[in-house]
């Protein structure tokens, strides 16, 4: 057996055996190096050293009719230690996903649900065995040592397949499947393509991004509203218009205002636009575009239901299975019940979707797409190509459609959207309370919770623009329709902006009061957060953030239990409602309520610098320059500036006032300490 070098800290990894099965019942093991299995299969399982990672390359070869593959896949031996943990990426945008302790069960999902939830994620065809100690991903994995390095698994190639880690940590061992379900078997085939490697968190994914060879993201972070969290499929063209107007009103910078499901007639019917948009699309479009900001359209382009004109005219057009029965994919009320998948490679079905892209986005003049309920396209395997393949040839056929225009993924498995999407949900619906009881009662994973929408927001946020902008869905701060409370939906707001890269809001601003409509206005500019480090425990997350040159530690309790932590050495502050900021001294221990966040301000020790500051949810990121001239302070906001506060510049010398943008301020003492308070009014 060979073995995976690691540092003597680490815990040895061995390989133990190649797996291949077919369905003609066939089964064969083999070794890393070129092999010989008989005269019909031969291997080749090559491994690739570059300090400090190691690429791992199966290639597969078969002479004779052995049907099609049934499993590929690695096994490794891995002696789990108390104290690690694990991470293994959900197989879709709303799978759940989140870093957990080793000796956890996933479990399968429960029979009575079976019929109408197993069609949103892998239920139907992981290698998993829902066994005690067993988790499952995809895409990429990691075990995370006491020491908080990482031993780091991520596939380079998703577009012959989607690659499956599955971890037993009792029985102590780790196999990589290669997804290869209806794939024929005969001929020459490069199956799995995989990177490992064990370092530093920051390090080992920089180094996996760049041996992928990723784009650069031409995108940027945005902030913006969409319909759906709080009208659902109730809308209409005059509360499109109500929620942009309120905006307008308060000179709101946001990048994208989304128009969100509720507008066609039916799912599938893209083309008829409901009476309750008299003016049309196009009109609509042009009213939220003249204001410069991007106008957004929710489609779902791979399914219709049964109550459309595409289901009962063109039912040539559907998925169908090996029966030929329609595929159903999904269960909606809000709909006509079950839904359908249509088939991607029906020239007729791309011809329609191109005509439909070319209405939305040149006619309609769009200039974002929310592409919904993706994986429909790749639900079952067939013409001879996994469901990976699909997948990858389905997202490549919208960015074919869409052009240079933007793309919103949802309801995707993530590595189809790397770098054909520019922005990509990462996490499951938000609902409009903090939990829900259906996950843990039937173990369904793609269920909405706000809780475990948090979760997937912090475990995936390595992803932010690196492969797309993460979307981690919504914060709601209305009262009305929203059973968060004023805690929970400000740590909601707080962890979004923190770890997102497209954050909307579905709240009506115009039915805020004073104080919601200054927080909500404390988000601009929004300015994307580099993640320095961030620590959990039970429940608990100890984040250190950075917005230029200005660092911040931010705490953030998911807990429904009141945890402790102490700030890291360094001195911060922070305001705690009326008067003066609160100055925390090194290693102060901060008490956290249930699901409360807190954001302090690392204090710099230079004179002439911002110590504290409430105009901005995370303080001074809305001050663009300082500059000091003597007894003379400059300072200048960014544009997107919209809250009124006051900062505190710390200043030295005998001086008992200073100017500061032409008008004159006394020196105060705050925390014993010379410094000029400075309002924005």
């Amino acid at each position: 057996m060979s073995l995976l070098a690691l540092p003597e800290r680490c815990t040895p990894m061995k390989f133990e055996n190649g797996y291949l099965q077919f369905t003609d019942k066939s089964a064969y093991s083999f070794k890393t190096g070129k092999h010989d299995i008989d005269a019909n299969i031969h291997t080749n399982l090559s491994v690739k050293r570059k300090k400090p990672y190691k690429i791992y390359q199966l290639e597969v070869e078969v002479k004779a009719d052995k049907g099609a593959y049934k499993s590929a896949y690695l096994r490794f031996l891995y002696d789990f230690q108390e104290g690690e943990r694990v991470f293994l990426n959900g197989f879709q945008s709303w799978t759940k996903t989140v870093e957990k302790p080793i000796g956890g069960t996933m479990g399968k999902l429960r029979f009575f649900v079976k019929p109408i939830m197993r069609q949103y994620g892998d239920y139907t065809f992981s290698h998993s065995k829902g066994k005690k100690g067993e988790e499952h991903g995809w895409t990429y994995a990691y075990i995370r040592r006491e020491d908080g390095s990482i031993l780091f698994f991520g596939s380079l190639n998703e577009s012959n397949g989607y690659t499956e880690f599955i971890f037993q940590t009792l029985e102590g061992y780790i196999e990589i499947h290669k997804e290869v379900e209806g794939l024929n078997a005969k001929g020459k085939r490069h199956l799995l393509h995989f990177f490992m490697m064990e370092g530093e968190e920051e390090e080992v994914f920089e180094r996996f991004y760049h041996v992928m060879g990723l784009k650069e993201k031409k995108t940027m972070p945005a902030l913006g509203w969409t319909s759906w969290y709080n009208h659902y499929t109730n809308i209409s063209e005059r509360i499109i218009k109500e929620n942009l107007k309120a905006f307008l009103k308060h000179q709101v910078p946001i990048d994208i205002f989304q128009i969100d499901d509720g507008w066609q007639e039916k799912i599938g019917d893209w083309l008829e636009v409901k009476d309750s948009f008299p003016s049309g699309m196009e009109k609509v479009s042009a009213y939220i575009r003249k204001k410069q900001i991007y106008a957004g359209l929710w489609l779902a382009p791979f399914i219709c239901e049964k109550q459309s004109k595409l289901f009962k005219e063109h039912p040539d057009w559907l998925l169908r299975d090996a029966r030929g029965k329609p595929v159903t994919v999904g269960y909606n009320p809000l709909w006509s019940g079950w839904f359908y998948g249509v088939d991607i490679y029906h020239p007729e079905v791309r011809d329609y979707l191109k005509k439909v892209f070319h209405q939305v986005l040149v006619k309609w003049r769009f200039n974002m797409v929310k592409l919904d309920f993706l994986y429909a396209a790749a639900y079952i395997p067939r013409n001879g190509k996994t469901r990976g393949e699909i997948m990858q040839d389905a997202m490549n056929f919208l960015r074919e459609c869409c052009g240079d225009k933007l793309i919103l993924g949802c309801g995707v498995p993530l590595a189809s959207a790397f770098d054909t999407a520019d922005y990509c949900r990462i996490g499951c619906d938000i609902s409009l309370g903090w939990d829900n009881w259906v996950p843990k009662l039937t173990n369904f994973r793609e269920f909405v919770s706000t809780h475990q929408s948090l979760g997937a927001t912090i475990s995936r946020w390595r992803l932010n623009g690196k492969v797309f902008w993460n979307d981690p869905d919504v914060f709601n701060l209305r009262e009305n329709n929203n059973k968060l409370t004023p805690t929970q939906r400000y740590t909601l707001m707080v962890t979004n902006l923190l770890f997102g890269g497209l954050v909307f809001t579905s709240d009506n601003i115009a039915e805020y009061d004073v104080e919601t409509l200054g927080l909500y206005l404390s988000i601009f500019p929004h300015k994307q957060k580099e993640i320095l480090s961030l620590i959990e425990s039970d429940g608990c997350y100890q984040v250190r953030a950075k917005v230029k040159e200005r660092e911040y530690f931010v705490l953030i309790n998911l807990s429904s239990k009141a945890r402790k932590a102490k700030l890291p050495p360094y001195k911060y502050s922070a305001y705690n409602g009326e008067g003066k900021p609160i100055q925390y001294a090194t290693s102060s221990k901060i008490d956290l309520e249930p699901y409360e966040s807190r954001i302090f301000l690392r204090i710099p020790y230079e004179p002439f610098q911002i110590i504290a500051d409430n105009i901005h949810l995370f303080p001074a990121s809305e001050v663009q320059t300082l500059a000091v001239n003597k007894d003379h302070i400059r300072v200048s906001f960014h544009r997107n500036t919209r809250a009124k506060g006051e900062l505190w510049i710390r200043v030295q010398g005998s001086r008992k006032s200073y100017w500061v943008n032409g008008k004159q301020y006394k020196v105060e003492k705050l925390w014993g300490e010379d410094a000029v308070r400075v309002p924005r009014k």
